[in-house]
């Protein structure tokens, strides 16, 4: 069985209250949150100037992260649009990796989303994408999920 992080779905924690369960990325100490950040607010359709301008620099409220747990079924469609995306040799080997780490006991690390775009079919995955593939390899039930908003 997979371990899932020990976070109570449904609350909302800060970088520093999960960074244990955030991974690093291989290009230079960035992580999840980093790349996720990149792309937070994501809209729709394409950001306007303001939003890029907010985004990179940083202004506004804090960005937080929702803690939840989706069925895997959730991502059937995404799924779809991803395998021959992420079918490279390299792209083969970070799923095996992040398979064999959850196999021996490793927690497995939330997918990121953004909230409010979190009801479209399918939700638009930020960063996870490779462990979320490794997610329908093992058939996991549930997926751990990082739903990206802003401090209230």
């Amino acid at each position: 069985m997979i371990q899932m992080p020990e976070l109570t779905p449904g609350q909302t924690y800060c970088r520093e209250e999960v960074k244990r369960y955030i991974a690093l990325q291989g290009d230079g100490g960035a992580d999840d949150y980093f790349h996720a950040r990149n792309k937070f607010p994501r809209k729709k359709d394409k950001p306007d100037m303001h939003d890029i301008t907010r985004m990179k620099l940083g202004l506004g409220r804090s960005v937080v992260m929702e803690y939840q747990e989706f069925p895997l079924e959730r991502y059937r469609t995404w799924l779809n649009g991803r395998l021959k995306k992420f079918s490279s040799s390299d792209d083969l080997k970070r799923i095996k990796t992040i398979r064999g780490l959850l196999e021996s006991g490793s927690p497995a690390f939330p997918i990121w989303e953004d909230k409010h775009l979190a009801e479209l079919d399918p939700p638009p995955v930020l960063e996870g994408n490779h462990r979320l593939l490794a997610f329908f390899e093992l058939d996991m039930p549930t997926v751990p999920v990082f739903l990206m908003k802003y401090e209230e």
